[in-house]
């Protein structure tokens, strides 16, 4: 056989090998998978049901968009966007980008759904009661009713055609943690979808966007902490059969705060007072997204006479004492 022949012949067995390991190379299994990441202040916990490949993607892209709700909303970062609209809009109308205008179209609203209860500019009162900057005396009722004079959502000047924000009052500012981890879970849950997951649930510090159940699962089925500070899960037959699709989120005094002469007062200030609410219960909540589930879980917090009216609009709200 001529030499150019037999080592065709040998490139043709070769290409055929490799053609055939192709495909009968047993492709990836989807299976039950879980990442864990540290993210906006807590930790970010997935659990979906993917191949290997799509969960990889799925996890760097909702990383990705947590990490675009950091960039906008961190008030921790003096360089972040809201650090920067906090420190010049009482100056000149600050114009947004799109991720941070979302959010605050969604904090407006809640505002309004909430007669006021849910009000994004409490950073004042925030920093006062030493949440941002630490402080070693209770603060004095008039320096309480000095930062309400710069408390107040339907004082803000909004520019819906230029995206932009303007502070009429001087000392105003804006606090979006009670709405911010809502929002990134709901982006970071489309980013995963896109990569091809549609079965799992997404936990970020508690708050939690659910896909899809697990394929042996016809439901989720979530404990709430008890308000008391304890590690116990209390069972709750509202969130025992959950078809997915949703958001929850819990609201409640009892994992961060301050303590004054002995005693602790909740991160959960009510606006209308300037103080703490001093309520022992939490409240849960389940709503068509994680965003909506967050900022009514505070809201039902500080306003639990608005949860009859949430559940008139198929919202599943649940009051939990110790």
């Amino acid at each position: 056989m001529p030499r150019r022949t037999a080592s065709g012949v040998i490139f043709a067995v070769l290409v055929l090998a490799a053609m055939a390991f192709f495909f009968l190379m047993p492709e990836e299994t989807p299976e039950r998978r879980s990442v864990a990441f540290t993210t906006m202040g807590t930790v970010a916990r997935f659990e979906w049901y993917a191949t290997e490949k799509v969960s990889g993607e799925a996890t760097l892209a909702a990383n990705a968009a947590f990490q675009q709700v950091v960039s906008a909303c961190n008030l921790r970062d003096k360089t972040s966007e809201l650090s920067r609209l906090n420190a010049t809009a009482d100056k000149e109308p600050f114009v947004c980008s799109d991720t941070l205008w979302e959010i605050l179209t969604e904090a407006r609203r809640a505002y309004q759904m909430s007669g006021g209860a849910f009000d994004v500019t409490i950073k004042p009162l925030m920093d006062l009661w030493g949440f941002y900057r630490k402080r070693e005396t209770l603060p004095p009722p008039d320096e309480i009713a000095a930062a309400r004079r710069s408390v107040g959502l339907e004082r803000v000047i909004w520019n819906d055609a230029k995206h932009s924000v303007f502070f009429p009052v001087r000392g105003m500012a804006l606090d979006l943690d009670g709405i911010a981890k809502g929002y990134a879970l709901d982006r970071a849950a489309e980013a995963a979808m896109r990569c091809g997951v549609t079965q799992g649930a997404l936990d970020l510090g508690g708050n939690l966007r659910l896909l899809e159940p697990f394929p042996d699962k016809k439901s989720f089925s979530v404990g709430i902490k008890a308000p008391d500070g304890s590690r116990r899960t209390k069972p709750c037959e509202e969130l025992a059969n959950l078809a997915g699709n949703v958001g929850i989120s819990t609201s409640g005094n009892y994992e961060r705060f301050v303590v004054y002469q002995g005693k602790r007062y909740g991160h959960i200030l009510d606006a209308q007072t300037g103080s703490p609410a001093e309520y022992r219960y939490s409240a849960t909540v389940v709503a068509p997204d994680a965003v909506t589930a967050d900022w009514m879980s505070t809201t039902c917090y500080l306003r639990p006479d608005l949860a009859p009216e949430f559940r008139k609009q198929g919202i599943v709200v649940v009051l939990v004492e110790p």
